[in-house]
């Protein structure tokens, strides 16, 4: 980005952030059926096919549900933890918190028995591209911040 002003590096820098989180936000349809096809809580299934039973769409889908309703209640959070830590902090709150949500999200897809935290790592996965949101705000170019 160099020899951009302010706006056009923040605009550039916002619309990655975006489409980094997007995947993880809007990307779960194929998430779940990667997830389905992997035989991800088949144990759920009383009988043995090609098709994923009811019970293991329903496990599935509960991480999805669990997730958008966490993003509703958090949003006074959100704010309050950015008020109080300031955009910066912000920022590499949600990069710590992705990092352990991805590594939360690998340990609950590759160990059995981790299936019933599914719905806890995809909200962590989930709130750190919100809060990196809120936090990629602070990539504006002004004095004291990420960019400067």
């Amino acid at each position: 980005c160099a020899g951009w002003s302010g706006s056009g590096r923040s605009l550039a820098m916002m619309a990655a952030l975006g489409f980094l989180w997007g995947g993880a936000c809007f990307g779960f349809n194929g998430i779940k059926r990667v997830l389905l096809a992997e035989g991800f809580l088949a144990e759920a299934c009383e009988a043995v096919g090609d098709e994923p039973c009811a019970a293991q769409l329903e496990g599935v889908d509960a991480a999805w549900t669990f997730a958008s309703a966490m993003l509703n209640v958090f949003a006074l959070v959100n704010g309050s933890l950015s008020d109080a830590l300031g955009l910066r902090r912000l920022c590499y709150l949600s990069a710590a918190l992705l990092a352990a949500a991805t590594g939360a999200f690998a340990v609950v897809v590759s160990i059995p028995g981790r299936e019933r935290f599914l719905p806890y790592a995809y909200f962590a996965l989930v709130e750190s591209g919100m809060l990196l949101s809120f936090g990629g705000l602070s990539l504006q170019g002004e004095p004291g911040t990420l960019t400067t």
